[in-house]
C-alpha cells in the first residue's frame, strides 16, 4: 500500500507531518500529535493490506529541516521495528 504525505501542503513542519501521518495511517482519535505518540501508533499498525510505503515529495515546499530529520529518524526506527516482525514499513522522500 503506497500512501502520499503532505501532498497538498506548501509547508512541511512538525504539525503537518504528524497530522498527515495520523490521517494516512488512520491513527486512533486519542493520538497526541507528538513524536512519542507517533512512535506508539507506528508500532501498533495493522498490515492487513501488505507493506506500507509512505511517499513524501518535498519539491517546491517550505521545509522545517530539523523536524524533517526527527520525522525521518522516527520512520527509520519504526521500519527497523517492523522488519524484526517480518513486515515492511518504508519512507521514500523526494526532492527536486
Amino acid at each position: 500500500m503506497s500512501l502520499k504525505l503532505c501532498e497538498n501542503q506548501p509547508l512541511v513542519n512538525k504539525q503537518t507531518l504528524l497530522t498527515e501521518l495520523a490521517q494516512v495511517l488512520s491513527f486512533p482519535e486519542y493520538f497526541g500529535h507528538n513524536w512519542d505518540a507517533a512512535w506508539d501508533c507506528l508500532t501498533e499498525l495493522s498490515f492487513e493490506k501488505g507493506p506500507i510505503i509512505l511517499e513524501l515529495d518535498l519539491t517546491g515546499k517550505s521545509v522545517d529541516e530539523h523536524e524533517l530529520a526527527i520525522f525521518t529518524e522516527l520512520l527509520d526506527e519504526a521500519s527497523e521495528y517492523w522488519q524484526g516482525e517480518g513486515q515492511i514499513l518504508k519512507l521514500n522522500v523526494f526532492r527536486a
